[in-house]
């Protein structure tokens, strides 16, 4: 069955990709109700947008269809669900929970069965691309979760993204967001060692994506995302450095607990966790490109930058 317009919809964590993603379901015109532990995030939303405010999530839970996470980590996930004022104490029955957090899987399915014991639906649905696509409505999605329940919400998930992929049961959305993220960490890291020794041998970072836009290491990180941002010296806050290191920190449990052994995503948390002591609330590709400018005494910028 799918979701009127009129339903309403709960929305937990209006941070930088949340309240970008909570603005385009107001702009649809669904009845919107927030809730974020930064009060005042809760309030300048509230004033933007018109939307409701709830004193926690058990409020937030009473009165909604559908209700949304977008919190930092996985103990946030816990808190706002299976804690004392969570999701599970709202005494409502009859509402589905997304949560587009990017933590493990396993987080996902407890806090799914959990809910499920009270007679919530659950499913996760975790986000591809960054706060200019999440406030276009433009995103991706990564669901994991039962067919049925994604068609009842898919009407609301397709007013914040452009794309929806449904990739297996419960836990599997949060499963392939840590795998693309740990790659991304992977590249970015390689790009920034690969252009130091570019750069410190006399070629230029130009010099560098114009072959690999001619050959197989063509990526868009390299060819299109630090173009637009860390090789123009804007090191501007985006996706932080702690939240990068995060996503790493649960790609290495996630690789343990299934007994992979990541000997190089090892080596690239070395990286990021150097990057959050240094820069905690900056882009994390810039930061990572910094990082290595320093230890290499060298710029990786494109030339007057």
């Amino acid at each position: 069955m799918n979701m009127p317009a009129n339903k309403k919809i709960g929305f937990i964590g209006l941070g930088a990709m949340g309240r970008g993603l909570a603005g385009n379901l107001t702009k649809a015109g669904y009845d919107v109700v927030v809730w974020d532990r930064m009060p005042a995030a809760a309030e300048a939303f509230a004033a933007r947008t018109g939307a409701q405010i709830a004193a926690g999530p058990a409020e937030l839970g009473a009165q909604v269809d559908v209700a949304i996470s977008m919190v930092p980590d996985a103990p946030d996930v816990r808190s706002i669900t299976l804690e004392a004022g969570g999701l599970i104490e709202s005494g409502n029955k009859d509402f589905i929970y997304i949560d587009m957090s990017t933590i493990d899987p396993t987080t996902s399915r407890e806090v799914g069965s959990a809910l499920a014991e009270v007679g919530i639906k659950m499913i996760d649905s975790p986000v591809g691309r960054g706060v200019a696509e999440a406030e276009a409505g433009t995103v991706t999605f990564m669901v994991g979760g039962e067919p049925d329940v994604l068609s009842e919400v898919r009407p609301i998930l397709e007013v914040m993204s452009s794309e929806i992929l449904h990739v297996g049961p419960l836990g599997a959305g949060s499963a392939i967001k840590l795998v693309n993220n740990f790659l991304g960490g992977g590249i970015i890291a390689t790009i920034a060692e690969a252009l130091a020794l570019g750069v410190k041998s006399g070629l230029t970072v130009e010099q560098i994506i114009d072959l690999s836009d001619r050959t197989g290491t063509f990526n868009k990180i390299l060819n299109t995302v630090l173009p637009s941002k860390a090789f123009l010296a804007d090191y501007t806050p985006g996706f932080a450095s702690r939240l990068a290191a995060k996503d790493q920190r649960l790609a290495l449990k996630l690789g343990s607990d299934l007994g992979v052994e990541l000997p190089v995503g090892d080596a690239v948390m070395a990286r990021y966790a150097a990057c959050e002591e240094a820069f905690p609330d900056e882009d994390y590709m810039g930061s990572v490109m910094r990082l290595v400018e320093k230890q290499a005494g060298t710029k990786l910028r494109f030339k007057g930058h």
